[in-house]
């Protein structure tokens, strides 16, 4: 039997034929399109890559729900302030009411006017060094256990100077050993005053005047933060006019106007006329300081 050749029917030559068909197609496409290849591709790149436009109420939505956003917040933090003000102003109420309530307090203890006084404000006690001039009287000595008992109560609303005298009205010193210096403030020096305060004799003429007088020239004016307590329970002397004279003479700073001293004004409440408290009233407000009636 005689076998018949097998023959391939996609042979080389019909390969060759077919892509030379191809080929031939891609070059009538090209010599068809005007301009050039690159060109081409580049504007398909850019066709694609190119961002489509938003349409303009898809803008404006999207502005109102900021809008919207933005004015919930706002609304937020001023509900949040208007909270704190109220709880502020519900505990200011408190504070005046407490307030009314201890002033009422303290009207009723007979407190206020007091040298132990909370709600006068007191005397203040701020400065350095601290000078007593008192009225060792006849009508103050009947009382000296109170007077006594009202220097060691500003002594200890000063736990600590760098300084300090005792003299009467008429200028005489306490302890002569310290005659135009400071006594120092120790423990065993504050007693030490205190006792030989306490049997304290010397003449007075009830005037504060000259005791001032010395106090200012001697102290104030070369030493600075001085308080100055003025004690006594009646003024002799002719005027007021003349005691304001002689403190504002010597300490008021000749440069600058201002006073070397701060003077306070204690008044006892067994002298014979108000003379005294008009005066110390007077004294104190053109100096700085504090006038209280015991």
């Amino acid at each position: 039997m005689i076998r018949r050749e097998e023959k391939e029917i996609f042979g080389t030559a019909f390969l060759d034929v077919i892509s030379c068909g191809l080929g031939a197609v891609i070059l009538m496409i090209l010599l068809a399109k005007d301009g050039d290849t690159k060109d081409i591709i580049t504007e398909l790149i850019s066709d694609q890559s190119r961002p489509q436009s938003i349409p303009l109420d898809v803008v404006l939505e999207q502005e109102v729900i900021a809008l919207e956003d933005e004015f919930r917040q706002l609304s937020d933090r001023s509900s949040s302030l208007n909270a704190r003000l109220a709880k502020i102003s519900k505990e200011n109420a408190m504070l005046n009411i407490e307030i009314k309530s201890a002033s009422s307090e303290a009207e009723e203890s007979g407190d206020i006017g007091s040298i132990d006084s909370q709600y006068t404000g007191g005397i203040p006690v701020g400065r350095e060094y601290v000078i007593f001039i008192i009225d060792t009287s006849g009508s103050m000595k009947q009382n000296w256990a109170e007077v006594t008992s009202t220097i060691k109560g500003i002594l200890t609303a000063h736990p600590r100077v760098k300084g300090m005298q005792i003299m009467n009205d008429n200028g005489n010193y306490l302890i002569n050993g310290y005659a135009k210096k400071w006594i120092p403030d120790t423990v065993s020096a504050r007693k030490r005053a205190l006792d030989k305060f306490a049997n304290w004799t010397s003449f007075s003429n009830s005037s504060p005047a000259e005791g001032l007088e010395a106090a200012l020239k001697t102290y104030a004016q070369r030493q600075g933060d001085v308080s100055i307590y003025v004690l006594g329970d009646d003024f002799t002397g002719e005027s007021y006019e003349l005691v304001t004279r002689v403190v504002d003479r010597w300490n008021i700073n000749k440069v600058d106007g201002k006073r070397h001293a701060i003077i306070h004004g204690i008044g006892f409440p067994w002298g014979l006329a108000d003379r005294f408290s008009t005066l110390m009233r007077e004294v104190a407000v053109q100096n700085g300081g504090v006038f209280i009636a015991l």
